[in-house]
């Protein structure tokens, strides 16, 4: 079964939402983007960036890969839907969040912060857990490719983000 184009577009327009909540909330203030990268300089600041870059392509090719293949069953359409929604929603929270925390050192807005940040590292798991078991002898090069995209997306969101830079945003 094919991925249903208004299930595709609507996880496109809330990307595009998301990548707006982005550029509005670093647009606020130049002083936004230095909270953001929580201290991290130089040569490390360059490598968190390049693999923001390779977490994001990961996950596009998990919706190129939704949008070519018909070897979905109805069950994997529905929880790769909610999956996706779950990776972009749960990211709109973060920046503002952070923003909030960097005004006010609040021991709640910290919680919250470390729990989006690990609801987005288990919902991409949850991705996972699914495109894991697909069975697509047609597109198999680009189930593989989107396999991978999503463990190295994983690898960003829980390494990179939910440990290394929660440690430096907070201590």
């Amino acid at each position: 079964m094919k991925f249903p184009k208004d299930k595709l577009s609507i996880i496109y327009i809330l990307g595009i939402i998301l990548l707006y909540s982005y550029y509005y909330f670093l647009s606020l203030s130049p002083r936004n983007l230095e909270i953001l990268w929580a201290g991290m300089k130089g040569s490390l600041k360059n490598i968190y960036m390049i693999s923001i870059f390779l977490a994001a392509f990961g996950f596009l090719l998990l919706l190129y890969y939704l949008f070519i293949t018909d070897s979905l069953t109805s069950s994997q359409i529905n929880k790769l839907f909610i999956g996706a929604i779950l990776v972009i929603v749960i990211s709109m929270l973060w920046i503002p969040l952070s923003l909030k925390y960097s005004k006010n050192k609040s021991k709640i807005y910290q919680f919250m912060i470390l729990v989006v940040l690990f609801s987005i590292a288990f919902s991409s798991l949850y991705i996972i857990s699914i495109i894991d078991n697909i069975d697509d002898k047609k597109n198999k090069n680009f189930l593989i490719l989107a396999r991978f995209g999503m463990y190295y997306f994983l690898f960003h969101a829980f390494i990179l983000d939910s440990l290394a830079w929660s440690f430096n945003f907070f201590y």
